[in-house]
């Protein structure tokens, strides 16, 4: 630029303003009068080594709304402008600033509830200089900005006086500067850093439709799973039951909604939970589709009239925005069956492969038998994963997810594991009455679990042995040998009736009530001659001579004289019904609903839904409060109030997903044959409950009396006992809650099977490890909770130095850019950036309330931090001034820990 007495008197171009503003000041005496609409401490680092051993005058301000939050609002800003961009030398600038208003050569005025809005710099009395420029950065240097000198001293006189007017009648925020300042140049403690990244990786925006509030663990689970499918379009939620899985999917639904992500949401989840889906979508003014997954496993819509809108739906899946909930995603841990691939998968694989639609896959049980089941549900997510071949394209699938051994889902990139252990432990409060969890305003009590096993021996030992032993149960092809042999094993295990049926079955095939297409390798009147005799012992066995009945009457009686509800799974539809006939007869007060009936010989079958909705809601209406009686298109003239029951007696058909925690007491009746039905079982009341309680299971476990060499060989009852509690221990290593005992009697408290190992990257013992299942991103953020009051308050670009277990020296810094959060490592020794998912940053940050912060010199970390911006924004192509900072901690080594990103 020429020279001062060169400049224009009157300009309209950028930078002159500054021109002008940089050699008057430099040139003034004493003092320095500023009136701007807008102050920035970037503005003021480019003036402030021309004032020096002058006082400044600084008003500010231009019409603002409200007089009351004008005075705060200004130093906010200030300080939130502080933030952006590469702000270089801006710790110096503030510095300086602080000195300068500590000696009271720098006083500063909020003229914004006054209607001022000039933009004036007055040197002494001497000059003023007109500009519609601001002190700030871009007023300055960027923009085109007018302005015009005046010298003539009486019209100077007159400004001086009229800025010195204003300049008393508005509010000095001299010392809210100073403080706000001296704030932000003090380091924080670690742990500030580390609740304030939790609190921006939680990221939940306020929605604009009034939908339930989630609870705190809730807003956690909704977090990573948004986190999940920003960055990988989908997410696999494993939460035990009692946690909310449809309000969380709802809520999540609707985050994506209001941000434009979605259009429209469609549901495959089982018919009994249809309801509750249609009620959550409603409140929230979701548009869903629901279909079962009985419609997609058909073949043709002759069987289900639903497969036809299913398909013209998925016609159009590859166009518009959707969100696929797979509810219960247990059901699909099967991908084939013999060697086929299963119907759903042939429909949903193309869809979800072919789209952009983004898919949440829940479940509290995913695991059945072995890591294939998982699998099988993960593969149901978008391909978004690393391939893990040379040529992906060339090899089907390469892009799925999947994992080796289940521990891998603790710290998958598209998985959200969070159980009621967990959420006892680490988000509940204690009050006089017991360990509760608030949703909204309410207190919900966490229950305490107690285990009983049940032994007891099965009839007729020495008759129905025998008929194994000498093959009358086997078939003749390779193929059935054993499918009968299955079957009574399971009818001896359940009851008489059922043992009755299916023997009778076996006589009777090849006839009208026998098995169909199978060939025994005994003849006819070789099983009639074995099994009559049988079937007539079980004729006679009246419910008194029953052990396995009597032994459930006697729990039963004993749970209801304490007023409890009892929940009865059975395995077998006959048994529903005899269990139904046998507890009237014998408890005659007792008010009891099977949703099973009998309708002829061998022929069991559901209730109408109707009535087993209206026998749900009589069991438990204070769990199904919100779900009303479906309307009958016949007139009604007098409202008719539901029956009510003590004992509801189903089958695993409504084990899943039903709202049941009016009754504290499971009986599980039947030996089921994977974990998922006793956890899916346990799982209707081991819920979050009005009043504290304890909930009661039982499980009934069948013994053979003899334990001869030959007859170990038949016990198949007993190994299918061992297999299902070998395969339960397995899937706690996921789940964490057991529902299945070792002894008799086992008593739970549930913050005590909450994981209690700490966050670390040395090996676990593999009794360690059976008791971690939640993500570790939960570990984390459940600490945010315990402190979220001072999480919130804490202000943005805070700074902290810390030590921690590498061996390099490096900057973790978080920004804000265009409201998204974004973080970056920054490795200062090898001048390097560093890449970490969210779990590897918060366990690489982690600390306690009495880390101490480091001793690291502020302006190093202030030049590594610059450094660290200005690469990040070259890689991703990012203006460097639409960086916000938000937090940002030196890593000193020199902890004991070692760390995997810098170890």
């Amino acid at each position: 630029m020429p020279p001062f007495d060169s400049l224009p008197d009157v300009w309209f171009e950028p930078l002159v303003t500054f021109e002008h503003i940089k050699q008057s000041f430099s040139q003034g005496e004493q003092e320095i009068r500023i009136a701007t609409g807008f102050f920035t401490i970037a503005g003021w680092n480019l003036i402030r080594s021309h004032v020096r051993k002058k006082k400044v005058y600084l008003l500010v301000g231009i019409v603002e709304p409200s007089e009351g939050q004008a005075r705060d609002m200004l130093v906010a800003e200030i300080i939130k402008d502080l933030s952006k961009g590469l702000g270089d030398n801006r710790r110096q600038a503030v510095i300086e600033l602080v000195q300068r208003l500590e000696l009271k050569l720098f006083g500063v005025v909020d003229a914004r509830s006054t209607k001022h809005h000039g933009k004036l710099y007055l040197v002494d009395r001497n000059l003023a200089i007109f500009s519609s420029a601001n002190t700030t950065y871009n007023g300055f240097i960027n923009q085109n900005e007018s302005g015009n000198i005046v010298k003539d001293k009486s019209k100077v006189e007159y400004l001086v006086d009229c800025f010195d007017l204003y300049f008393s009648q508005a509010n000095d925020i001299s010392e809210e500067l100073l403080q706000a300042l001296k704030r932000w140049l003090r380091l924080v403690v670690p742990w500030d850093i580390y609740l304030k990244t939790m609190l921006c990786l939680e990221d939940i925006k306020p929605t604009q439709r009034q939908y339930k509030e989630p609870a705190s663990f809730q807003r956690d689970i909704i977090a990573r799973v948004l986190r999940n499918i920003k960055n990988h379009r989908g997410s696999f939620l494993v939460a035990s039951t009692g946690l909310g899985k449809t309000v969380l999917a709802t809520y999540v639904a609707l985050q994506l909604f209001e941000a434009k992500e979605i259009d429209r949401v469609m549901v495959v989840a089982p018919k009994q939970v249809q309801k509750m889906w249609k009620d959550e979508l409603g409140l929230a003014c979701l548009s869903g589709e629901l279909f079962t997954y009985f419609t997609l496993f058909q073949t043709d819509s002759d069987r289900d009239g639903s497969l036809d809108d299913f398909e013209d739906i998925a016609e159009n899946l590859f166009n518009d925005k959707w969100l696929l909930v797979l509810d219960e995603s247990h059901i699909l841990r099967n991908r084939f069956h013999r060697g086929e691939q299963q119907t759903t998968f042939n429909r949903l694989l193309p869809l979800i492969k072919g789209s952009s639609c983004k898919v949440i896959a829940m479940t509290g049980s995913p695991l059945s038998r072995d890591v294939e089941n998982v699998n099988s549900q993960l593969l149901l997510l978008p391909h978004t994963a690393s391939p893990n071949v040379l040529l992906p394209d060339l090899f089907e699938d390469s892009r799925g997810w999947s994992i080796d051994n289940v521990d891998e889902l603790r710290n998958f990139p598209v998985a959200s594991l969070m159980s009621m252990p967990h959420v006892a432990k680490n988000y509940g409060r204690t009050d006089e009455r017991g360990l509760y969890i608030m949703y909204g305003q309410q207190k919900r009590y966490i229950p305490e679990v107690v285990l009983h096993r049940v032994d007891y021996s099965l009839m007729l030992e020495d008759e129905i042995t025998h008929l194994f032993r000498e093959g009358y149960l086997e078939g003749r092809e390779d193929i059935t040998r054993s499918s009968i042999e299955k079957e009574v094993r399971i009818a001896w295990a359940s009851s008489p009736k059922v043992l009755e049926e299916t023997l009778a079955k076996v006589v009777d095939t090849p006839g009208e009530l026998g098995y169909d297409n199978f060939t025994f390798r005994r003849t006819p009147t070789e099983r009639k001659r074995a099994i009559v005799p049988i079937l007539k012992k079980l004729a006679t066995i009246a419910f008194l001579a029953d052990i396995k009945i009597q032994a459930l009457k006697n729990i039963v009686e004993e749970e209801f004289i304490k007023g409890r509800k009892i929940i009865i799974f059975c395995e077998r539809l006959a048994t529903a019904v005899y269990l139904e006939n046998g507890l009237n007869a014998s408890l005659p007060t007792v008010r009891i609903f099977a949703t099973v009936e009998k309708r002829q010989a061998y022929k069991y079958d559901f209730k109408r839904d109707q009535e087993i909705t209206n026998g749900l809601l009589g069991f438990a209406p204070e769990s199904n409060a919100g779900h009303k009686k479906e309307k009958s298109d016949r007139p009604q003239t007098k409202k008719r109030s539901l029956p009510t029951y003590d004992i509801l007696i189903t089958t695993d058909a409504f084990g899943v997903g039903i709202n049941l925690q009016d009754a504290s007491v499971v009986i599980n009746y039947d030996t089921a044959w994977t974990p998922i039905s006793p956890i899916q079982r346990a799982g209707r009341v081991l819920r979050p409950w009005k009043d504290p309680r304890t909930v009661q299971i039982y499980t009934f476990v069948p013994h053979l009396v003899n334990s001869t060499d030959e007859l170990v060989k038949l016990d198949k009852i007993a190994w299918r006992w061992d297999n299902l509690k070998n395969r339960h221990d397995e899937s706690l290593r996921i789940i964490e809650l057991p529902v299945l005992p070792d002894e008799e009697t086992r008593q739970i408290y549930m913050p005590d099977v909450a994981s209690t190992v700490s966050i670390r990257s040395v090996p676990l013992d593999i009794e360690e490890i059976s008791d971690i299942d939640v993500s570790s991103f939960f570990m984390h953020t459940s600490k945010l909770q315990q402190d979220r009051e001072r999480a919130i308050a804490l202000p943005d670009d805070i700074t902290s130095a810390i030590i921690y277990g590498g061996k390099y020296h490096a900057i973790y810094l978080l920004m804000r850019i265009s409201d998204e959060y974004k973080w970056t490592i920054y490795n200062i020794d090898k001048r390097k950036l560093e890449d970490s998912t969210d779990i590897e940053l918060l366990n690489l940050i982690q600390c306690t309330e009495d880390t101490p912060t480091a001793l690291v010199d502020p302006d190093k970390i202030e030049d590594c931090t610059t450094t660290a911006i200005q690469m990040w924004c070259d890689r991703h192509k990012v203006n460097y001034e639409s960086v916000f900072r938000i937090c940002t901690l030196y890593l000193h080594p020199g902890g004991e820990v070692q760390t995997n990103l810098f170890g």
